[in-house]
Formats: C-alpha cells, structure tokens, sequence
C-alpha cells in the first residue's frame, strides 16, 4: 500500500463522524474514497483497509482521477 492522507470529519450526510482517504497517482490525480469512522475502531480499520485497496486498484487500473466507491 502506498502512502495515503486522512482527513477525519462530522458528514451531516451520514450523520457521523467521517474519514476522507486519498491517494495520488504519479499523474498527479487524486483519488478519494469517504468512510463513515465506526467504533470500535477494528471495525473501522477493517473498512478502511477495503477502501485503501479500491483505491489502489483504480490507480493501477489507471482510471480517471475522483471518487472511487466500496
């Protein structure tokens, strides 16, 4: 896995806390996925493990830049 940001936030949307991952590919595109924060936080790791491996996979699929869904 490469390297990724997180960025934690409350989504009116989801009505939780919300985390929005991001990777960048040698493109420089970005590509981002939105998990809801669950506790207990395995859970949340879990999640965000499947959202980490979506990522990278669009990336090597060399898809257009944006969101990518789970």
């Amino acid at each position: 896995m490469s390297g990724y940001r997180e960025f934690r936030h409350y989504s009116p949307l989801m009505g939780c806390e919300a985390a929005r991952l991001s990777m960048v590919d040698e493109r420089g595109g970005e590509f981002y996925c939105i998990v809801p924060v669950e506790y207990p936080a395995r859970l949340y790791r879990e999640r965000r493990d499947v959202a980490l491996d979506a990522l990278e996979a669009a990336i090597m699929a060399r898809r257009e830049p944006g969101e990518v869904t789970v």
